[in-house]
């Protein structure tokens, strides 16, 4: 099996495994291609696995932030920590609050596919990340 043939099934906008790396004569490739059939991935999407899902979250975070339309009901234990954000309603407030978060969830993630260390504005939206991963449905 040529290297073609061995990564024919790979859509690209989905796939977030090595096997493109790799060289043409790889022993593996077979293997990884009968992977991708039997289970929808290949082992060497584990190899990184943290850029992984870092990968496949980013565009699902970002159609979420286009999507949404309110705001978890946990934020409003923590709207009034926020004091910068001057709306007419409490439900924009909420809305607002919730958008940043989100925005600043979208940075990290994308720093992290990028990066191999974060910053510190990285690493406080992948702390909103981790907080508020169970909000993350619903949201539109």
């Amino acid at each position: 099996m040529t290297k073609r043939q061995s990564c024919e099934d790979i859509d690209k906008k989905n796939y977030f495994g090595q096997v493109l790396t790799l060289s043409p004569d790889d022993v593996r490739l077979p293997r990884y291609h009968d992977q991708r059939k039997r289970r929808g991935f290949d082992d060497t999407e584990a190899w990184d696995l943290r850029g992984t899902i870092y990968k496949f979250v980013l565009p699902r975070l970002k159609r979420y932030k286009e999507l949404s339309t309110g705001y978890p009901e946990s934020l409003m234990s923590v709207i009034g920590s926020y004091p910068e954000i001057i709306t007419t309603s409490e439900q924009n407030r909420g809305e607002v609050l919730w958008h940043y978060f989100l925005s600043e969830m979208i940075y990290a993630v994308e720093f992290a596919v990028n990066h191999e260390t974060l910053d510190d504005r990285a690493e406080k939206g992948l702390v909103y990340f981790h907080q508020y991963f169970d909000d993350l449905s619903n949201g539109y």
